[in-house]
Order: structure tokens, then sequence, then C-alpha cells
């Protein structure tokens, strides 16, 4: 984490969502990724947070896309719904190197 990072400037539901988003993410890099490596790195940028959370997995595929809307999963889509919430904005993109994922949160 970068020196200066406000975290602690943070309301305790926007922390809770992001336990939650982190939770669930490592949770999927658990079950699905089959990475050796997981990082999580946070900054702060122009009164934001930016946190990335990155794999060296298989990636995600759109198969792995299909199958969650299909089966009503809510890891991805509830991820970014959690973002949301707090005004923050959750990206992610993948390949066949690995999956990152992208949450930018206001600090109040």
């Amino acid at each position: 984490m970068e020196p200066g990072a406000r975290l602690n400037a943070l309301t305790g539901d926007i922390r809770l969502q992001l336990y939650r988003v982190i939770q669930e993410a490592l949770t999927n890099v658990a079950r699905h990724s089959q990475a050796t490596e997981c990082i999580i790195s946070v900054r702060e940028e122009n009164d934001r947070i930016i946190m990335f959370i990155t794999d060296d997995g298989i990636g995600l595929g759109e198969r792995k896309l299909a199958q969650e809307s299909d089966t009503g999963g809510f890891g991805l889509r509830g991820m970014e719904s959690r973002i949301a919430i707090i005004g923050g904005d959750f990206r992610i993109r993948w390949d066949e190197d690995g999956t990152e994922i992208r949450l930018e949160i206001p600090v109040a």
C-alpha cells in the first residue's frame, strides 16, 4: 500500500463492501483460476482509493460468464453491485495470463 492511502477515512459501510468484494474475488481465485499468485494492491489517486486484485490464473473466459448468468451466480455481478452501491467503479479484464479486477472508490 502506498504511504498516505486514506483507508481510515472510509466509512464502516464502505469498508464492509470492500471486504466482501475482496472476499469474493479471493474465493473465485481459489476455486476457479488455477493461479499460483494473487496480488492485492491499493493506492490513493485524486481523492480516490484504487485497488487492484490480480492473479496469474487461466482467466475467466466467456464460458465462465455465461455459466454464471445461466446459474444465477452472484459472484461478479454481486461484486459490481457492491461497488456501485458505495459510489465506486468496478472493472474486470482477463486473458489467458490471468484476471485483473480494478476497484475505484471515492474518499469522502
